[in-house]
């Protein structure tokens, strides 16, 4: 009683210190899949407006290039629209553009000569755009710049002038970056966020929120490992803003642009953040309710044990009588089989009464040996109760006992006792006449059916079936094979051959 006492407090403990971990992991594993998701849906935000981003770029730039393909042609068949101080009469050439982005002409000294919105004469010799038209380049596109005219934030999509096999000039499309302002309030990516755009050589070309003139994000534009990938998403801390942000890059195509799209990290996890709090907000009560728990599980587990030790005791002591009764029950019926042999009667009759008590008296024997107090394995049962008939009678005939085993319930495997003891009995009195010296075979299966079948077959002399339907051997396997809801046939020609087919268990009827 006292080992109980301390081992059900410590069963108590192993149980709160496993459910706690249960629920710690449980928590943590929520917690770190809640974080996983929210990344995701972070880094899936990102790169779908990245793609955005690209595609709008694209355009962009596409119906740029087309706008001064077109100024390059007007001006080679219409030289007079130099002599003009505006380029009104190029409306048809850039439409389709933006409102407000302005086309500009400068001559190979890079002096502006032509402009759609003329504000002051400007050189441009000093831009690195113009440098790379002027050395060969046929088309650039400039990195962020602060126009020095209005003073905003604006790029340059730019065209070699090309005339007599020389260089003409440059002919160049100003675009504001606040054209990116309307992307970026469209894409709804939160507080903090940021799309640009980017040459291959790291010089940001447009970004929202806007950057100052010439800002660089570094020659890596995307991170190691990445290559050459048409698009994809990571996550790092600005080296802009040094703020932590969910990337999506995605290529700009026919350039050498890279559209990105930044999604702060601190925005990605706030709906995440939001669910940590409400879950700190209920784990106090919840871990009050896992003490509470333990306290009484610790209780039940005192009485659970109690009740167990008196029950498994309880079985024993059953058990034990169970067996004790079983074997008092042979006892008894071995008396019984021992008062029929003194009772005057005829030799045979004597016999086949202690034979058939034998058979029950066995029965309860198998049990009493057995863990099992409810059933019987009739093959042992069988093998033991052949041989004790065979020995009663003194035969010297050969007993080949082929029986696989089979669990029937006691009552059943009794009957089947005293059918196989009237069929061997009777086998052993008339089959072999004289000094004969014959052969018993016995054969016990389970067939894919659900029935067991016994089949005792022997080489002796035979009998008419006809003839031994009205002795008492007959009429009892009759009775016994109906009281276990079987049936049996017997031929007798050429040597005995019975078979004996019932249900390996008995189905309960049900109703009046």
């Amino acid at each position: 009683m006292w080992g109980m006492r301390v081992r059900t407090p410590l069963a108590a403990f192993v149980l709160a210190a496993g459910l706690f971990v249960s629920v710690l992991a449980s928590s943590a594993l929520f917690v770190s899949q809640g974080y996983r998701d929210s990344i995701r849906r972070g880094e899936e935000k990102a790169g779908i407006a990245a793609q955005i981003v690209a595609v709008h770029f694209q355009w962009l730039i596409e119906a740029s290039r087309q706008s001064l393909r077109r100024i390059d042609d007007t001006l080679g068949y219409r030289p007079e629209l130099l002599a003009t101080a505006m380029l009104g009469d190029l409306d048809d050439a850039i439409e389709g553009l933006p409102q407000n982005v302005e086309v500009r002409l400068f001559d190979r000294n890079g002096r502006e000569i032509l402009s759609t919105a003329p504000r002051g004469e400007i050189n441009i010799a000093d831009r690195p755009y113009f440098q790379e038209l002027r050395d060969g380049a046929a088309q650039v596109i400039s990195q962020l710049l602060i126009d020095r005219i209005t003073g905003e934030r604006s790029f340059i999509v730019g065209r070699r002038l090309w005339r007599s096999g020389k260089f003409a000039g440059v002919a160049v499309i100003v675009v504001p970056t606040s054209l990116m302002s309307q992307v970026w309030l469209n894409l709804d990516l939160g507080p903090d966020s940021a799309i640009s755009v980017v040459r291959k050589d790291g010089l940001i070309v447009a970004r929202h929120p806007g950057l100052a003139e010439g800002s660089a994000i570094g020659s890596q534009v995307v991170p190691e490992g990445l290559g050459r990938q048409e698009s994809g998403t990571y996550r790092r801390v600005s080296r802009l803003d040094g703020v932590e942000r969910l990337i999506g890059f995605h290529r700009v195509s026919n350039s050498e642009l890279i559209a990105f799209a930044a999604v702060a990290s601190e925005a990605a996890l706030a709906d995440f953040n939001r669910r940590i709090v409400r879950i700190s907000v209920i784990a106090v009560p919840v871990f009050l309710a896992l003490l509470a728990m333990t306290v009484w599980v610790s209780r039940l587990l005192v009485v659970d044990r109690r009740r167990r030790l008196e029950a498994e005791e309880s079985l024993a002591q059953n058990k034990m009588l169970l067996r004790e009764i079983h074997h008092r029950v042979k006892n008894n019926l071995q008396t019984v089989a021992s008062l029929v042999r003194l009772q005057p009667l005829p030799e045979d009759a004597k016999r086949d009464l202690s034979r058939r008590v034998a058979a029950m008296a066995m029965v309860h024997e198998q049990i009493y040996r057995s863990d099992r107090l409810d059933t019987v394995d009739l093959s042992m049962y069988l093998r033991e109760l052949v041989g004790e008939v065979v020995q009663a009678f003194g035969a010297n005939s050969k007993v080949e006992l082929g029986l696989e085993p089979a669990k029937i319930d006691a009552d059943r495997a009794m009957v089947v006792g005293l059918i196989v003891t009237e069929v061997v009995s009777n086998s052993l009195k008339h089959a072999f006449p004289g000094e004969h010296r014959g052969q018993i075979n016995f054969s016990l299966t389970i067939g894919d059916d659900g029935q067991i079948r016994l089949t005792i077959e022997d080489d002796g002399v035979g009998f008419d079936p006809q003839a031994v339907k009205a002795g008492l051997g007959l009429k009892l396997i009759d009775r016994f094979a109906q009281q276990l809801g079987g049936r049996y046939e017997i031929s007798g020609n050429g040597g005995l051959r019975f078979v004996l087919s019932i249900p390996v268990a008995m189905h309960q009827q049900s109703g009046p």
